[in-house]
């Protein structure tokens, strides 16, 4: 039945049970995207239903906050559980997909774990030690994962640990959790001043689960509660080692510790310590490992979750053996002895590693790293060499099959930590999520085959250590100069490792993919001589962006990604996967794959949180959150928002002001999008907060002037400069804050005339368009001259309609280009209404074209443009249409000499303008303009319509949504690398001497081919 102990999730309603005081959500009802199909269970904060997820096509459970309490509180709390489980990917600990707001009502989206919690499964039968001591195994795993995420759970209990029908056991309802003092990982620690270190009761403010402890208060479960929490002392993982104490004592033992009837005999057993409980009904070999968990003082505790898991896992296996040598008396012996050289060894009698580990880390090597970097870096180092210890006890006592392969993985694992070590104490500066993302999970060597297994061979040779310090120092403001790792490469000709890593390092520290193309090609050898597989994948997720030719992947792009994912596939590693997640959500997102596009995404967050990894898992929401603002579907823009609630704390606290900023540029461009114009003034705000980005060489300066129409100077006139201007309907000059890898807009500047109506630009782009504006005035866009006079004309408003035809508004708006390229060009822009209906003010008096605009498609170009004749006053009734023309072009392009072209631009205009150059080509864009890349084809990659017609060497464009009537077509040759960022401007500055190669075609015309001349060279 579907009820048969179906506690899905129910129990993430911190509060107790209740009756429900709302409505039941009808079956089949939705909320945002999800449908819901019945209720699981209810607390006083919110109802937990089961729903299923229909864009990925999965249940999930779905928390929703009760809109009959929802006060500011509880709407607080149930934010502040979802995001203490988001940060955690661990399959101990149950995964929350998304937080997010819909018809008012706030939600939490959750894996669904069908079966019961761990209490209903104690009480349920008589269950044996070994099964208890594995489950509680399981579950502290899951703690140790929180803490070392930086989260204390702060009630944990057998009643908040789920254990579905297949026996997975997930740690759940974190609504009490806090950041962890002292963590384990300062990965996602909350990075509180010192001065709060050791508050007692509430939480830094910056931090992402601030504000849940009032002074004096008391939460949690009070027969779990650590002295501690009595007190009002600070809450740290040893805090959740003393509660799991507690619960694996009453489960081995049938009772409490500590039983005290009333509150006070409680609290008074639990300050007396564990020394006097009788521990008759405990087994004896966990009654110490209990005790010292259970002691009153959390220093005296073990250090960490993962220490007591790793004495936990050892008094198991050796409970395991003690059942087997009674039974072989003296032959055991002799078995023994033998064991000691056979692959069956125990763990007494395992290998010692290649590397000593008293010399890659103890106390006194931490001591020193704490004190010459910080104790952040340290902790990262502590949590991974804890894991490393418990993973190779696993691996000692592993079937002989797999146990050589595990513990060669391991050595390589603890010989990586040894050379990020001694690296990153050359380089104080690198911040310790660097340590982090350097450093291999231990868990990636626990595979069932030796095939599985990956190869980690990396040895700390000064090579190694030099690259992995260049590595470092490239994260950090001071980057290390080309020249310098260009050094070491050359230098690293014996050792294949060292010359990968310093390759990585070249390409995170240069500026130009032109430069880093070779040494990536040439470090594909020494990736496999090196032999470490975390390297390769490294470097073949890096390489991916030198071999894609956009605007489509081809044949080279899309192999680079297939080893790419092999590579990555053998590491199994989240924050790898994340990294080539990453790397490839561009090629989804110019497939307009949306589906593929936002699994990809998901995967980059999650694979980075998993690892701890804030900043990186930022990065990638931030990203996320852009493929949402393209795409402007229902849910899309409310999405953003509720991703900027969630993780903009979680920036705050890691010190990462520029990261909270673009989070607030998201939520302001989602507002934008809504046809909220005042959120234009955020934009403003935020692009003028932002740091000053670096100066372009090519930077020139540009004087001006403003003047009325009877050429009399004009004061108080705001002047902008861009390389792509744009206007709303309330100003020049919009921040394009999401343009660019590094969603900057650096192009942009802003200035004021003076009191004699001049202006001064000192650090203008050469090709940008500039115009100037006061009040409902403005002029026309002028490209960069030596002076420029810029007139302010009056402008009028244009009204009219969208034919939606059930396209959501917010994919749409409507835009107006005033000008052209080689002259200096503006775009302005207005939102639509859900019913269709626009304004756009500050349009020109003249002549002009309007279009509308459907954004997230293949092209976000104008549909059916319409002109609009010149007027004095305002204009209405515009009516645009949305529907794109259905004509499909294919454009071949060949050389028109022996010698093939390296690439070529294929440009499609209505009419059949004269157009000889390039300069020609930009005049005429306002005729309509599609553009395309011209690309190599082969195999499958050819269009159906061009087959018997290419020949060897020949470029194809497809173009879709093509004008009807007649068109002209044409193609640009030209050599040279796309990747070199003075590719582009090299070919404005000569767009009067570059030949373009035309051809007029019929309305019924489907396929073109073109003869195209290589063009000179410029160089």
């Amino acid at each position: 039945m579907g009820s048969d102990r179906e506690q899905e999730l129910a129990r993430t309603a911190t509060a107790g049970a209740t009756a429900s005081d709302a409505p039941a959500e009808p079956v089949g009802a939705t909320l945002g995207r999800y449908r819901l199909e019945r209720e699981l269970g209810a607390g006083a904060m919110g109802v937990v239903h089961a729903a299923f997820d229909p864009d990925l096509e999965r249940r999930i459970a779905l928390k929703v906050l009760r809109g009959a309490t929802a006060t500011a509180q509880a709407r607080d709390r149930l934010l502040r559980e979802a995001r203490a489980m988001a940060r955690l990917s661990h399959p101990n600990v149950v995964t929350v997909h998304e937080v997010g707001t819909a018809g008012g009502r706030d939600f939490v989206a959750m894996e669904l774990i069908v079966g019961e919690s761990l209490a209903e499964w104690l009480r349920a039968t008589r269950r044996s030690p070994a099964a208890i001591l594995d489950a509680f195994r399981d579950a502290g795993r899951g703690l140790a994962a929180a803490h070392a995420a930086g989260i204390v759970h702060r009630d944990f209990k057998p009643h908040n640990v789920l254990r579905s029908r297949d026996g997975r056991i997930v740690v759940t309802d974190f609504g009490l959790a806090r950041e962890a003092h002292g963590a384990l990982s300062p990965a996602l620690d909350a990075t509180l001043p010192a001065g709060e270190l050791g508050a007692s009761s509430t939480a830094s403010a910056s931090s992402p689960l601030a504000g849940l402890t009032m002074t004096g208060a008391l939460l949690g479960t009070p027969a779990y509660m650590a002295p501690e929490q009595w007190s009002g002392g600070a809450v740290t993982p040893a805090t959740d080692q003393f509660a799991f104490c507690v619960a694996l004592w009453e489960a081995l033992a049938g009772q409490r510790p500590y039983p005290g009837p009333t509150l006070d005999d409680l609290r008074a057993q639990v300050g007396r310590g564990p020394a006097a409980l009788d521990a008759s009904r405990i087994p004896r070999r966990v009654r110490g490992l209990l005790r010292r968990g259970l002691d009153p003082d959390p220093a005296r505790r073990w250090p960490s979750m993962d220490a007591l898991l790793i004495r936990l896992i050892r008094v198991q296996r050796r409970s395991a053996m003690a059942l087997v040598f009674p039974a072989i008396g003296l032959v055991g012996t002799a078995v023994l002895v033998l064991a000691q050289r056979g692959d069956d060894a125990p763990i007494a009698l395992c290998d010692p590693p290649s590397h000593d580990l008293a010399a890659v880390w103890s106390p006194a090597i931490r001591a020193d790293l704490a004190a010459r970097l910080s104790d952040a870096h340290a902790a990262v180092l502590d949590t991974t060499v804890w894991s490393w210890r418990a993973a190779r006890g696993a691996a000692c006592t592993a079937p002989a099959a797999v146990r050589r392969d595990q513990l060669t993985c391991l050595d390589g694992v603890l010989a990586r930590l040894d050379a990020v070590r001694q690296a990153f104490l050359q380089v104080p500066s690198a911040p310790a999520e660097e340590i982090q993302a350097q450093l291999i999970d231990p868990a990636i060597c626990r595979k069932a085959t030796a095939a599985d297994v990956p190869r980690l061979t990396l040895v700390p040779t000064t090579p190694v250590i030099a690259a992995y310090a260049l590595y470092a120092r490239s994260q950090t403001e001071h980057k290390p100069a080309e020249a310098e790792i260009a050094q070491l490469i050359a230098a690293s000709t014996t050792d294949p490792c060292g010359r990968v890593i310093a390759t990585l390092a070249f390409e995170a520290a240069s500026k130009s993919a032109l430069s880093s193309r070779p040494f990536m090609t040439d470090a594909a050898a020494a990736a496999d001589q090196c032999g470490d597989e975390r390297l390769k994948a490294d470097l073949l997720i890096r390489d991916i962006r030198f071999r894609i030719e956009r605007p489509v992947v081809g044949a080279k792009g899309a192999a680079a990604i297939r080893h790419a994912q092999i590579a990555a596939d053998r590491v199994a590693q989240p924050d790898v996967a994340a990294r080539l997640a990453e790397t490839t959500l561009w090629v989804a997102l110019e497939r307009r794959a949306w589906h593929e596009l936002f699994r990809i995404a998901d995967t980059a967050v999650a694979g980075y949180r998993a690892r701890g990894l804030p900043i990186r898992m930022l990065n990638s929401v931030i990203a996320r959150n852009l493929m949402h603002i393209i795409r402007s579907e229902p849910g899309d823009l409310e999405t953003v928002a509720a991703d900027v609630r969630a993780f903009r704390p979680l920036a705050i606290a890691n010190h990462q002001p520029d990261l909270a900023r673009q989070l607030e540029v998201d939520d302001a461009y989602a507002r934008f999008r809504r046809g909220e114009l005042a959120a234009a003034d955020d934009l403003v705000r935020l692009w003028q907060a932002q740091p000053p980005g670096e100066r372009s060489p090519r930077a020139r300066r540009v004087t001006g002037e403003v003047v009325d129409a009877t050429g009399r100077p004009v004061t108080g006139a705001r002047i902008a400069a861009s390389r792509n201007l744009l206007a709303d309907p309330t100003r020049i000059g919009l921040p394009r804050l999401l343009n660019g890898d590094d969603g900057r807009d650096d192009d942009l500047r802003i200035t004021t005339s003076d009191a004699t109506g001049r202006f001064t630009i000192e650090d203008c782009v050469p090709d940008a368009s500039i115009a100037a504006e006061l009040g409902d005035r403005r002029s026309r866009p002028a490209a960069v001259g030596d002076h420029l006079k810029l007139v302010l004309a009056p402008t009028r408003e244009i009204r009219g309609r969208v034919n939606l035809a059930g396209t959501p508004a917010t994919r749409v708006y409507v835009e107006i280009d005033v000008g052209d390229e080689l002259s200096g060009q503006i775009e302005l822009a207005a939102p639509v209404a859900p019913d269709g209906s626009f304004a756009i003010a500050g349009a020109p008096q003249g002549e002009l074209g309007i279009g509308a605009v459907l954004r997230g498609g293949d092209d976000g170009e104008r549909f059916a443009p319409q002109p609009v004749p010149a007027s004095s006053g305002p204009t209405s009734g515009v009516s645009l249409a949305l529907t794109p023309p259905s004509r499909v072009l294919d454009v071949v392009v060949r050389s028109a000499i022996a010698a093939p072209l390296e690439g070529a631009q294929v440009f499609v205009l209505r009419g059949k303008p004269a157009i000889r150059s390039l300069a020609d080509m930009l005049r005429a864009a306002h005729a309509g303009l599609h553009s395309r890349l011209a690309r190599p084809v082969a195999g499958e990659d050819v269009p159906r319509a061009v087959i018997g017609k290419v020949r060897p060497g020949d470029l194809v464009a497809h173009v879709e949504h093509a004008d009807p009537g007649e068109l002209t077509v044409c193609a640009l040759s030209f050599s040279g690398d796309l990747l070199d960022p003075d590719f582009w401007p090299r070919l404005r500055a000569h767009e009067s001497e570059l030949a373009v190669r035309c051809q007029p075609i019929a309305a019924t015309t489907a396929v073109v081919e073109l003869a195209a001349p290589p063009q000179p060279s410029f160089e």
